[in-house]
């Protein structure tokens, strides 16, 4: 039987019209083979096994199968690795070089193949001086997280340590596992206040809007890491706060664009990650949401109002409670999940992930880029923002449904995140500057 917190992304419509497939894309400075593929994907996952001889990945030859409305995994006895790794001979006549985007919004969309264990790797080379090689690993939420396919591309494959994510994820995520009695006294409070004002009516996110639940998936280029870090540094703030206050103003900028009205606020998703995270398969994470303050004029304000916000939110008991409601929901039957696990409060679902600090080689060919993007489930939202760090650079990947806008006004978003991370780099830098001088 799928684990409890599995299940929730299981009524899924996995093998018709997926809405929760996780799609990482990392490219490669050399020319890779779908022989050492398979190969490296044979010995080090498929068949990779633990000290007590069990396959540390059995789910990867397991489908998952409804039976009674509640979800299993089931033997898949004609397992063929050819199923799950597949090369494209002419990816120029498919793929765009210049940001792989395209085949981003393929992959996110395609049905996984009936009876099989919904997990695939796509790889390409593309010629040109240096020659590269691209590969695209998806996999269905219901069988892992973040932090899951992270370890499976950098532990597993690229034999890395994961030791600098697993710092990062331990300094950002307190004990969110356990409740106190003072939370007892806290829950119906903050819950309430979570629930009732994280909800977004707006240009957006309204019921008025019939989603296509078809994206337009952008991606910015790379992006040094030392520009976030500066802005930290300079403001005392977090990485994920600059992120949300540049992505703030530039849906600031938009709705200026299009002449609506500007909400005072719209709200975000943003998964937590649990520290001292398992070594296999899973979903082990929490939630809470995040005020966006569009209504501020300038992206520092934003920033200052999104820091205070996250760290009110994360020392709150919401992510403790949702922590504890994420199996409860899981154990219930389909047509329940689907209720419960529905989001109608937020306008954009984000998520950031930390990289690795180390080169990571696949057969001795190091990987110089990474991009992470995710399908958005069940619910109202249209927007998604995933972020992807790789040593000293990081890329923004940007998901719009089409009922939102055309591909143009996501693009013009896109960039706009862009520059206002430089504007504000500069901003806090000279202030700073000012400050050290007094």
């Amino acid at each position: 039987m799928l684990p409890a917190r599995n299940s929730v992304f299981a009524t899924d419509e996995i093998y018709k019209s997926p809405k929760g497939t996780l799609v990482l894309r990392a490219t490669f400075a050399g020319k890779l083979t779908i022989h050492q593929l398979k190969n490296l994907i044979r010995t080090k996952l498929v068949n990779r096994r633990m000290s007590d001889g069990e396959l540390k990945y059995p789910e990867l030859q397991q489908s998952v199968e409804k039976f009674l409305g509640f979800y299993f995994y089931k033997q898949d006895k004609t397992f063929d690795l050819n199923h799950h790794v597949t090369w494209i001979g002419k990816p120029q006549e498919v793929f765009n070089s210049s940001d792989g985007a395209e085949i981003h919004e393929i992959l996110i969309h395609r049905a996984f193949q009936s009876e099989k264990s919904p997990w695939e790797f796509v790889g390409m080379n593309l010629e040109g001086n240096p020659a590269e090689t691209t590969i695209y690993f998806r996999i269905h939420h219901c069988l892992a997280d973040g932090y899951s396919i992270a370890q499976i591309i950098i532990s597993d494959l690229g034999e890395r340590p994961m030791g600098f994510i697993k710092r990062v994820t331990k300094n950002a995520s307190p004990d969110r596992t356990r409740l106190s009695i003072l939370d007892l006294w806290r829950v119906p409070h903050e819950q309430v206040k979570q629930r009732y004002f994280s909800k977004d009516i707006n240009a957006l996110h309204n019921s008025g809007i019939n989603l296509s639940k078809r994206y337009h998936s952008l991606v910015t280029d790379r992006i040094e890491l030392d520009l976030v870090k500066g802005i930290k540094n300079n403001e005392n703030c977090s990485f994920t706060a600059v992120i949300l206050a540049c992505v703030t103003a530039s849906f600031r900028k938009h709705f200026l664009r299009v002449g609506g009205e500007i909400p005072d606020c719209i709200h975000t998703i943003c998964p937590l990650p649990i520290p001292n995270h398992g070594d296999r398969l899973g979903n082990e994470w929490t939630f809470c949401f995040v005020r966006l303050p569009v209504g501020a004029t300038s992206c520092l304000e934003m920033l200052i109002s999104i820091q205070k916000s996250l760290r009110s939110v994360k020392e709150s008991s919401v992510p403790k409670v949702n922590w504890a409601l994420i199996p409860f929901v899981g154990w219930l039957t389909h047509g329940l999940i689907e209720t419960f696990s529905r989001n109608v409060f937020s306008t954009v679902i984000t998520s950031i992930f930390a990289g690795t600090q180390e080169t990571v080689y696949f057969e001795g060919i190091p990987m110089t880029g990474k991009i992470f993007a995710g399908g958005l489930l069940h619910g109202d939202q249209g927007i998604c923002v995933t972020v992807c760090s790789n040593l000293d650079k990081f890329q923004i990947c940007l998901m719009i449904d089409r009922a939102l806008m055309d591909r143009a006004a996501a693009k013009e978003i896109l960039e706009e995140v862009h520059f206002q991370m430089l504007a504000l780099y500069s901003r806090t830098s000279k202030k700073h500057n000012q400050e050290a001088l007094k």
